[in-house]
């Protein structure tokens, strides 16, 4: 059965819901999507129940009201919440990819601006922002005691980490410099993990070129200067 034949059974009384805290959630739409299109739909809404509500709002319920979807739509995407929790944390890390990609495209070769250009794409307005990083203290909260995305959370980290050790190893062997790259790269991850957690607390503390500053502070302390 196609998604439009199963939406077109489901959509026999739309209501419009309110979701937690009183915020309106929008009538079921049962539009025909493709089913990447409509997959996206899905980890979007879910990102905004996360951000807005934390994992109390990660609910299929919650989540189908804010896509404006029936429940069994999302089943059929993810058969177990598990599966869309984890999808969700792999779609935000690939934002944050992409983010990190772009500020790399077209950089100089010079080894110290691949490594100013990680630092400020963990910065940058569009990931650097009170929705995003509500959703990632949100999935951070939850890597702990969830199996499956304790396992997503390490694979994606330690590619993050790989890529930051490359970038301070070449600014290091630029300098001459005998360090642990990886060592130092698991240093700078932490640091700014604690900065998005500090500033999703308290978005007053600092801004993104504060945090910047502090993380070159730290390789500063390492001797890569990067001013």
């Amino acid at each position: 059965m196609t998604e439009g034949s199963r939406s077109g059974r489901l959509s026999q009384t739309p209501q419009v819901g309110m979701g937690r805290g009183g915020a309106k959630r929008a009538a079921p739409r049962f539009s025909r999507l493709t089913p990447a299109a409509r997959r996206q739909e899905i980890l979007m809404a879910a990102r905004r129940c996360l951000a807005r509500e934390g994992v109390g709002g990660f609910t299929v319920a919650e989540i189908a009201g804010e896509a404006g979807i029936s429940n069994g739509l999302i089943g059929h995407y993810f058969p177990t919440k598990d599966a869309l929790l984890v999808a969700t944390y792999q779609a935000e890390a690939d934002r944050l990819l992409a983010s990190t990609r772009a500020a790399l495209d077209g950089m100089e070769e010079a080894p110290d601006w691949r490594l100013k250009a990680l630092l400020e794409s963990a910065f940058c307005p569009e990931i650097f922002n009170e929705e995003t990083v509500a959703t990632w203290l949100a999935l951070w909260g939850q890597v702990r005691t969830n199996a499956a995305l304790r396992e997503a959370h390490k694979q994606i980290y330690a590619t993050y980490r790989r890529g930051f050790a490359r970038a301070i190893g070449r600014s290091a062997e630029a300098r001459g410099l005998d360090l642990d790259a990886v060592a130092l790269a698991s240093d700078i991850s932490a640091l700014i993990d604690g900065l998005w957690l500090e500033w999703g607390l308290d978005p007053q503390l600092f801004n993104a070129a504060d945090a910047i500053a502090a993380c070159r502070r730290l390789l500063a302390a390492n001797g890569i200067d990067l001013d």
